[in-house]
């Protein structure tokens, strides 16, 4: 019977994807910023669910880093599928021995993106768990990392 709602419902979810029609899911990460052994302060870290198609990545949380580098964030989202949790890191670590010859403006951070295990995702809008990315030492080049001009 439940196939059946969600089979007629999907039209619908299809054409309107800012609809919460779906299940309630939530999560939860924390993790400590390094820029050369040094806590990084006031960097700027986000939680999507990433979606494809039509639909844009829903934010959940965003927030800085505290006084020593650390940060947690947890949201939840709506969806027929499990969400898939990323993290974005926006950062300026090092940006003194890049050339500016590399960005088209002068507030453009660094970004890169991490994607979070979805075995550790809750249903209802409370998170049960939290992912601990770990020490992330910023100085390192991340896999996909970019520059990112609107954050």
């Amino acid at each position: 019977m439940e196939s059946l709602i969600i089979l007629a419902l999907l039209p619908l979810a299809v054409s309107f994807p800012s609809l919460p029609i779906g299940y309630q899911q939530s999560y939860a990460v924390t993790g400590v910023l390094l820029c050369n052994g040094v806590p990084s302060v006031n960097t700027r870290v986000k939680l999507y669910d990433d979606d494809t198609g039509p639909d844009l990545d829903d934010l959940m949380d965003e927030n800085i880093t505290d006084t020593k580098g650390h940060f947690y964030l947890t949201g939840s989202e709506t969806e027929f599928l499990t969400i898939d949790p990323k993290l974005n890191v926006y950062h300026d670590c090092n940006e003194a021995n890049i050339s500016k010859e590399r960005h088209f403006e002068t507030d453009c951070l660094k970004r890169f993106e991490i994607f979070l295990p979805k075995e550790l995702v809750t249903y209802g809008n409370i998170p049960q768990n939290t992912y601990d990315v770990g020490t992330l030492k910023l100085e390192q080049k991340f896999e996909g990392e970019s520059y990112h001009c609107m954050y």
